[in-house]
């Protein structure tokens, strides 16, 4: 199973907000509790729901994902807040960048490996 390795974030708007924004993993998790903090008191969506949200396509939640995104890159401002809110659903696109787990690389049949080339 391949491990989540970071998450890049775009913003389709204008400059100053506008661009691609990489979120990698603050320790064990992506977010740090302040982060989560913001995410749940913009959105609602707590914690352990945000993996559920982002996979059911929830709007809210990629508001969320660009607006740890936006703290993280110094946009951190009531203003910011409000221009993201305003802008449209298709405004934000969310990359998941993933790594293999070397534990879970598959190996090819055995017999495959004795087999002239």
């Amino acid at each position: 199973m391949a491990k989540l390795k970071k998450l890049i974030v775009k913003i389709t708007a204008d400059p100053p907000i506008g661009g691609e924004y990489d979120l990698e993993p603050r320790g064990a998790f992506f977010f740090t509790n302040r982060e989560f903090h913001l995410i749940k008191t913009e959105t609602g969506i707590r914690p352990a729901e945000v993996d559920d949200a982002a996979s059911n396509g929830d709007t809210d939640v990629f508001v969320g994902f660009a607006l740890v995104a936006l703290q993280r890159a110094g946009f951190d401002n009531p203003q910011v807040r409000k221009i993201v809110w305003d802008l449209s659903p298709d405004a934000f696109d969310v990359e998941q960048i993933t790594e293999e787990d070397p534990e879970e690389v598959a190996l090819p049949p055995e017999r495959a490996l004795d087999e002239p080339s």
